[in-house]
Order: C-alpha cells, then sequence, then structure tokens
C-alpha cells in the first residue's frame, strides 16, 4: 500500500511539473505576440496579436489554476492515507477511474487522425 501512496504523489507531483509547463507556454504566447506586434511587418502577423494573447492568457490562467489547485493535494493526500491507507486506496481508485475513460477515447481520436493523415488520395 505504501508504493500506491507513493504512485499517487508522484502523480500530483507530474500535474504540478505539467502545470509548470503549461504557464511558461501560456507567457510564451503572450510574449510573441507582443513581438509580432511590434516588430511584424506584414498584416497577417500583427493579426495574429490577439489570438496569441488571448491562447496565452487562457493559458497561463489554467496552468496557475491547477498548480495551485495541487499544491495542497500532496498534505491532504498524505493526511488522508495515514489516517485511513484502506479507505484512501479505495477512494483514490474511485477517483482515477472517473477519468480513465477518457484515454481509451484520446487514443482511439488519434488512431483515426493517423489514419486519415497517412492516406495519400492524389
Amino acid at each position: 500500500m505504501e508504493n500506491f501512496f507513493e504512485n499517487t504523489r508522484q502523480w500530483v507531483q507530474g500535474e504540478i511539473s505539467e502545470s509548470i509547463i503549461i504557464i511558461v507556454s501560456g507567457l510564451l504566447m503572450v510574449a510573441l505576440g507582443f513581438v509580432l506586434n511590434h516588430y511584424a511587418k506584414v498584416p497577417g502577423a500583427k493579426a495574429l496579436f490577439l489570438p496569441l494573447l488571448v491562447c496565452g492568457v487562457l493559458y497561463t490562467v489554467i496552468g496557475a489554476y491547477n498548480y495551485y489547485g495541487n499544491q495542497g493535494r500532496i498534505e491532504q493526500y498524505e493526511k488522508q492515507y495515514q489516517s485511513n491507507p484502506e479507505e484512501f486506496v479505495k477512494t483514490e481508485k474511485a477517483r482515477v477511474e472517473g477519468f480513465q475513460y477518457m484515454y481509451k477515447i484520446s487514443k482511439a481520436v488519434a488512431r483515426a487522425l493517423k489514419k486519415s493523415h497517412l492516406r495519400t488520395d492524389a
């Protein structure tokens, strides 16, 4: 059971790392929008300012929300595990199984996209 808790801890730490990557990506999009708006000579490049700004701000906000939301989870899970390990394992398995179906859907979509991309109708 200690292994199960350690896996949960690593899962949450992975989500925190993922959040940092999302935040950095969002900030880079915002920066790129401002750079294009300032230095671009072509109107099409200048037109990317607003979409990059909106997407960058959304990524940054979503990443920050996930980052701060996951910060307290490790301590919370540790307390739950220490108080009742069997109940923690049961609730954590139920939580993960609640969103596990999405992986099957994303694999199917990826396969369909790959097959459609490999097709050459020339």
